[in-house]
């Protein structure tokens, strides 16, 4: 579990907002979020 801890650390955080990457992970999370939706429930 070692990962968890250092995604919930102060210096990804910082590594992130330095490197401007907020909005490339929220985009990629969205990506795989929803298309495991539409997996599970086609529309």
């Amino acid at each position: 579990m070692d990962w968890v801890e250092w995604f919930l650390s102060r210096e990804f955080r910082q590594f992130v907002l330095e490197h401007n990457l907020f909005f490339l992970l929220l985009f990629v999370v969205r990506l795989v979020g929803v298309t495991a939706l539409e997996w599970l429930r086609p529309a």
